[in-house]
């Protein structure tokens, strides 16, 4: 075999090029490239794992980065081939696969008079509140790792749907709200700010006093089902949930 070289000791693209997409967005390139094997350590080099994967880095959206380590044979005729693998992403959204609502049973705290004053505690089944939850895949660099911000979903996603009597004949009524921030750990050990809000509700009796609850809900929690490595990039299998919560104020 004879090979023509543009320039001496370069390395040579051969035409069968296969391109991989997974359901994340990852993306992966397999290629061969030929050279001189009196080139081939200088080239080697070039190839290392974390290295730009040579030439052509189409369709990834922020390139190509040589994982794993290349495969290597040489012919028997002077020249060496390398197997070259590259991981990119075709796209950095969010792909989600399946929405749901989780249901959350709210109990009272207590009976308040017509004055706004707890009076006598009570804790009964009080209302249903129920959120979003959603999972999904994506794919990122591993070095940025991923917040909430980045899933790109719909605002109304961090909100409860529904608050609903658990009694159907009770009309319940939001009295208050309050919001608070705070830092919490993410995922993968990072400090974030999350905002937590409380809101009280309750039921009007005939005589003016009130039966009181409270939930609170925070800024959706990212759950990890699985995280695979490949180099730069991570595929990330998440499901993410508004988590609803039901402080019980005595008195």
């Amino acid at each position: 075999m004879t090979i023509y070289e543009q320039n001496t000791g370069s390395l040579i693209a051969q035409p069968d090029r296969t391109v991989a997409t997974f359901d994340s967005g990852l993306l992966r390139v397999d290629q061969e490239f030929v050279c001189t094997t009196s080139s081939a350590e200088t080239n080697r080099a070039t190839l290392a794992v974390g290295s730009t994967f040579p030439g052509d880095t189409s369709p990834a959206i922020d390139g190509l980065v040589i994982f794993p380590s290349p495969q290597e044979s040489r012919t028997g005729d002077g020249l060496t081939k390398f197997m070259v693998s590259g991981y990119g992403r075709a796209t950095d959204q969010f792909i989600s696969s399946r929405y749901s609502t989780i249901s959350t049973t709210i109990r009272s705290s207590y009976v308040e008079s017509d004055l706004g004053v707890p009076t006598t505690t009570n804790t009964e089944n009080f209302a249903i509140v129920s959120a979003y939850s959603v999972v999904g895949k994506i794919a990122i660099i591993e070095a940025d790792g991923l917040t909430y911000a980045q899933l790109n979903l719909d605002p109304e996603f961090g909100e409860p749907l529904a608050v609903l009597p658990v009694d159907p004949d009770n009309v319940i009524e939001e009295i208050s709200r309050s919001t608070i921030t705070e830092n919490a750990v993410s995922w993968d050990g990072q400090i974030y700010s999350r905002t937590v809000t409380t809101v009280k509700i309750g039921k009007t009796y005939d005589n003016g006093t009130k039966l009181v609850a409270f939930y609170s809900y925070a800024t959706p929690v990212i759950g990890i089902d699985f995280s695979t490595s490949y180099g730069t990039f991570t595929e990330l299998g998440i499901n993410v949930s508004v988590s609803i919560g039901n402080p019980i104020n005595t008195i």
